[in-house]
Parts: C-alpha cells; sequence; structure tokens
C-alpha cells in the first residue's frame, strides 16, 4: 500500500496514483459465541459480499470487510462501523450467536493494495497485479493479494534479471542462476515429521506428552511449532513450571515465551504478543493481564534497560488500544 508514496520520490512519478487500496477488517469472538468445528463461508445479506466464519486458537474470527480506505497505511485500524456491520451479517447467518460489538475480544484490519480503476464498489475491484520498470532501472509491483505472492515474486524477480542481463551482462559472466526451490522447502517444524500429514503432527504430539505437558498442550504445541515443539518440551522437563498455561483459558504455556525468546528474534513485547504468541488477538484482556511478567523476561533475555522496558509496555498498550478504537468511549 506504499507503492505510490515510494514512487513520487523517483524521478518518473506516475501522473495518477497506481493504487486505490481497501480496507478489511476481522473481528475475534470467545468460542462459545460460535462454536465451530470448521470454517464457513457465507454472503454478507448487507451487500453480497463474501465473508468467513473460522475457529482460531479456542476464538471464532468473522471477516472480512472491503472498503475504500484514503488514509495513512500507518494507520489501519477498526472503526465502529466495520464491527457493526460484520456483528449483523453474521447474526443473520447465526441468529443464536447474538454478535455484539461488546462481545468482541479484538479487532484486526489491513489494506489490500489494489490496482486503480474505475468500479462502483470497493468488492469489484480488481485483485491483479501489475509490474512496471522505468527508464532508470526502477522495478515497482502494484495490486495483487496475499494468495498470488509466490507467482507476483517469480514475475518479477524473471522481469529484473532480464533488466539486468540486458543493461550489466558482465554481471553474469561467471554466474550460474539457479532456479528457486522454495517452493518445494518445508515450512520449519516440518523437516523430521515421520508422515508430512495431520496424522504426523497427531503421531508427533503423543510423543511429547509427559506428567507435566497433557493431552491438549502437547496437541496445541505439535500444531503450532511442529518438531520444534520438542525444545518446549525440554524447556518444561528442566522447569516444570514452565507448562502454566499463560491465560488460564487458552492453551499457551509460559515455555512458549522462553522458547521465542531464544528461537524465533523477537525484539519487541509486540513481536511475541502480537505475531509469535498472539495474545493481542485471542486474550480476554488481549494480555494485559500478563503484560509487565512477560516484560520481564523479555528484559532479562535481551538485556534492556528498566527504560527500554517501560518503553516496551508502552508500546505493546498503544497496540491494545488501536485494536480497540471501535469502542465508544466510557
Amino acid at each position: 500500500p506504499w507503492t505510490d508514496r515510494v514512487l513520487s520520490m523517483t524521478e518518473d512519478t506516475p501522473h495518477k496514483p497506481l493504487l486505490k487500496p481497501t480496507k478489511g477488517v476481522h473481528v475475534v469472538f470467545p468460542k462459545e459465541k460460535l462454536p465451530l468445528k470448521q470454517a464457513v463461508t457465507v454472503m454478507s445479506p448487507i451487500d453480497g459480499r463474501v465473508m468467513f466464519a473460522i475457529p482460531w486458537r479456542d476464538r471464532v474470527v468473522l471477516g472480512t470487510t472491503d472498503t475504500f480506505f484514503d488514509g495513512d497505511p500507518n494507520h489501519v485500524f477498526a472503526d465502529i462501523n466495520d464491527v457493526e456491520y460484520l456483528c449483523k451479517s453474521g447474526n443473520y447467518f447465526f441468529p443464536s450467536a447474538n454478535f455484539t460489538p461488546e462481545d468482541v475480544i479484538s479487532t484486526w484490519a489491513g489494506l489490500r493494495p489494489l490496482i486503480s480503476e474505475d468500479a462502483d464498489s470497493a468488492s469489484d475491484v480488481s485483485r491483479e497485479h501489475q509490474i512496471n520498470m522505468s527508464d532508470y532501472g526502477i522495478h515497482w509491483i502494484a495490486g495483487g493479494k496475499l494468495t498470488t505472492y509466490r507467482i507476483m515474486a517469480d514475475e518479477i524477480l524473471d522481469k529484473t534479471v532480464r533488466w539486468l542481463k540486458d543493461f550489466y551482462p558482465s554481471l553474469f559472466d561467471k554466474r550460474k542462476l539457479i532456479k528457486e526451490k522454495t517452493k518445494e522447502l518445508p515450512l520449519p517444524g516440518a523437516e523430521s515429521l515421520k508422515a508430512k500429514s495431520e496424522e504426523g503432527v497427531k503421531a508427533f504430539a503423543k510423543s511429547i506428552q509427559s506428567k507435566h505437558i497433557d493431552e491438549k498442550t502437547a496437541s496445541h504445541l505439535a500444531f503450532i511449532y511442529g518438531t520444534n515443539a520438542t525444545k518446549i518440551a525440554d524447556l518444561v522437563g528442566k522447569d516444570p513450571g514452565l507448562a502454566t498455561p499463560i491465560i488460564s483459558d487458552l492453551p499457551h504455556i509460559w515455555a512458549e515465551v522462553h522458547y521465542s525468546c531464544a528461537n524465533e528474534q523477537i525484539e519487541t513485547v509486540d513481536d511475541l504478543l502480537s505475531r509469535r504468541i498472539p495474545l493481542l488477538l485471542i486474550a480476554r484482556d488481549q494480555g494485559l493481564g500478563v503484560l509487565e511478567k512477560v516484560t520481564d523476561i523479555l528484559k532479562e533475555a535481551k538485556g534492556w534497560s528498566p527504560e527500554r522496558a517501560g518503553q516496551e509496555i508502552t508500546w505493546y498498550q498503544e497496540s491494545v488500544a488501536d485494536s480497540r478504537r471501535f469502542r465508544k468511549p466510557l
């Protein structure tokens, strides 16, 4: 979504914006509001937009919206209109759920960097991508969507390499280009699974069960971390107290915090609680109740000063406030 801003700094700025972004919002509810066992696709009765209800991490996610956005890409949040739209749409198909904004645990929002074109509604804007090259050697790709990221990367790399061969052929005199193989690479934690399947993960989960790691916790760790969960089980073996749940109604345990610090390149508390162990999205208090304890663990692991640790707490509290912006002031 920053494409137009970046291009405005070049010598060949397009005469008109390339993009017409749209905003997509998801809301997270307690699982008991709609205890689904699998994802459900529906069409909103309000405007016919495709929506999803998805069971996720002992919660249920409802999304998404699709509305034009002309603000700052750095500041994209759900507002009350987004949340009410999703609640009303969800209640049409699941009337017993009785979704209300007051039930929402958390929200998140993002932008679709869509190609600018004349369209009556945001949902009608094309999801295709475009690749452009300038006379100055600037290559850019605009549009597209997450589900087409591989082909987008493949196409722009091919075009860039061809351009380099034309203008700087000497770069390739002693270099042999090797075709990428990332499509076949297993994800971290999948390399040593005996069977590359859901059944294989279930079998592995049984192998890490112990007197401190029960069946539910072992299944959670196996499906999140794959065979890397062995390292978490080892931490619990050395300190059984680390098998304690971080939040009472969620499967995450304290050993995961220590594992993430050592293995997942954590740089901030927000890194940990938004993306690695996403309490920001799934905890009923969004992790605020354990924020100081988590920060203390990271402070020791990262060697932070008391001032830096205090700043980390403030930054995370701001992230929580952003996800609650839709709420009416008390």
